[in-house]
This record gives C-alpha cells, sequence and structure tokens, in this order.
C-alpha cells in the first residue's frame, strides 16, 4: 500500500528490490502528484497531464516543461480531452475567466510532444544512454533483469513500426521479464 499526503502518493523505488529479496542500500522514495483534469474533473497523476496556462493575451499555451509562470490548467494527455476541452471552451471554465483558444491547437500539441520526445532522445544518444540495433538492445534488456537499479535498467522500448514481428515480440518478452 502506498501512502497518501495532501493528493501526492509517496512510492518506494526499492519494492522491486524487496520482492527479489535483495537489500537497498538506501531507501529512495518518490512523490507523485496528482492534479485536476479540466476536461474529466478528476484528481489524475501528474505524469499524464499536460499543463497549460494562460498567457498575458489571453490564449492558452501549452506548457510541457512545466517552467511557464501562472496558474496551470492540467489536461489529460490524450486528443480526445484536448478536443473535449477545446470544443466546451473548458479552459475558460478552469481558469474561471475569458481565454482564447489559438487556432490549431489540437495540432500545436501533438508536434510539440513530438519534438520534446526527439530532443529527449537526442540528449539521450549524445549521453551514451541511447541503444540501439537489436542484439545491444537485448543485451541492455537482458542485463536489466540482474541489476535492476544499474545504468543497464531500460526505461523505454521503443520499436519499429515496420520491424519484424517476431523481433519485436522477443525484445517485448524481455523487456516484461519473461
Amino acid at each position: 500500500m502506498t501512502p497518501s499526503l495532501n493528493n501526492e502518493t509517496l512510492i518506494d523505488l526499492n519494492d522491486d528490490l524487496a520482492e527479489a529479496g535483495d537489500t537497498p542500500s538506501q531507501t529512495v522514495s518518490v512523490r507523485v502528484t496528482h492534479r485536476r483534469d479540466v476536461a474529466s474533473h478528476q484528481s489524475v497523476p501528474r505524469d499524464g497531464l499536460i499543463r497549460f496556462v494562460v498567457g498575458p493575451d489571453g490564449f492558452v499555451v501549452p506548457d510541457l516543461k512545466e517552467t511557464l509562470p501562472g496558474r496551470g490548467l492540467w489536461l489529460k494527455a490524450d486528443a480526445e480531452s484536448l478536443a473535449l476541452a477545446i470544443k466546451k471552451n473548458l479552459f475558460s471554465r478552469a481558469a474561471k475567466r475569458a481565454v482564447k483558444t489559438p487556432e490549431g491547437l489540437d495540432t500545436l500539441v501533438p508536434a510539440l510532444i513530438r519534438r520534446r520526445l526527439l530532443e529527449q532522445l537526442g540528449l539521450a544518444r549524445r549521453e551514451g544512454n541511447l541503444v540501439t540495433g537489436f542484439e545491444k538492445v537485448a543485451t541492455a534488456l537482458k542485463l536489466g533483469k540482474t541489476a535492476p537499479h544499474a545504468a543497464g535498467r531500460a526505461a523505454w522500448l521503443i520499436e519499429a513500426s515496420d520491424g519484424a514481428e517476431d523481433g519485436r515480440s522477443k525484445l517485448l518478452n524481455l523487456s516484461n521479464g519473461q
């Protein structure tokens, strides 16, 4: 059971080590904060949401880095929620004032997410943390099983859409620990 404090959940990252019988050298915990989704009005973990703010000109601005000043308007990170928020003017309701939605916001947000993802992949490549190629990825996934918190643990498994089905399923099985 994970304790909860003021809309925050504490998760012990060493739970998988305890189950394996290993004892961690130090306990690490992460706070998972929740925010209210403007479309569903439910409290959702922040990592599944996109933050928007109202700019000085009264337009809604996506804040993917979560650094812009102002009160955040949080929206579930999917196309349906964004379309609903635009159609029903939910940003104005959440901001409690008149807010304008820029033309093409529904295409701008996915483009910004794609750009941010590519930037993160480029950064991982420059740091030497990006592994490509079937054999290298398979080896990294196998190493991750023996040393779960070592640098060899895979955080993402990104598959090519035109990759061979048997190779993709082998890597997926390795990532799931099978």
